[in-house]
Parts: structure tokens; C-alpha cells; sequence
């Protein structure tokens, strides 16, 4: 490892700049939270994103499980529809459910301490 040494002020110029840098990023994601959410992703992107192949994602698209756009001649979905969808599909699960999970694990893991 290599070891660099700085003049005080120079570090403490440094740091100040680091901390411009910062508050930048930080008044930057405040303002425009949705920003993210908002953005459209191709067939293949939302596909990925939802573990599916494309051709599910058709049959998605027919039964109106999904809402896109079309732009030209292909598909786009906002990041939001395709958050929307997998959280409307998410299968809760009961307490005994993940105690039994855990037991399972701990059982096969040899750890046989249980944990909180």
C-alpha cells in the first residue's frame, strides 16, 4: 500500500469540495425523486427486470396485465408499471411459513442455535 501526504490545506480544500459534491447529489435526488420510476425501458429491458421471457411478456401485454406504449414499432414500459406489476403479484407469506424456512435452514446448515 502505498502512502500519499497532503498539506493540511490541501485536504481541507479537498474536502470542501467533496462536500459540494455531495450536497449536489443529495439536492439533486430530492428534487426529482420520480425521475427513475418515470423512465421507459424496451421489451427486452422489462422482460429482464421481470424474469420473464419476452414471449410471456407478450402474453402479459395481451391480458392486459401490463400497461406499455408503443413508440414506432416497438414496445415501452415505464419503470413504475413494471414495479406496479411485480408488487401486485407478490405472495405474502405467514409467520409459521418463514419459521419453518429457517428451521429447515438451520437444520441443514448444522446450525442448530435459533435465531431472532
Amino acid at each position: 500500500m502505498e502512502v500519499i501526504t497532503i498539506e493540511s490545506k490541501a485536504y481541507q480544500n479537498l474536502m470542501e469540495r467533496l462536500d459540494i459534491i455531495e450536497a449536489f447529489i443529495r439536492q439533486s435526488s430530492v428534487r426529482h425523486p420520480h425521475e427513475q420510476t418515470d423512465r421507459w425501458v424496451s421489451s427486452t429491458e422489462a422482460a429482464e427486470i421481470l424474469g420473464v421471457s419476452q414471449r410471456t411478456l407478450q402474453r402479459m401485454r395481451s391480458r392486459n396485465d401490463i400497461a406499455y406504449s408503443l413508440v414506432g414499432n416497438s414496445c415501452r414500459y415505464r419503470l413504475a408499471e413494471i414495479r406496479r406489476v411485480i408488487e401486485s403479484n407478490q405472495v405474502p407469506t405467514e409467520q409459521h411459513t418463514l419459521d419453518q424456512i429457517s428451521h429447515t435452514y438451520r437444520v441443514r446448515t448444522g446450525n442448530n442455535r435459533k435465531t431472532e
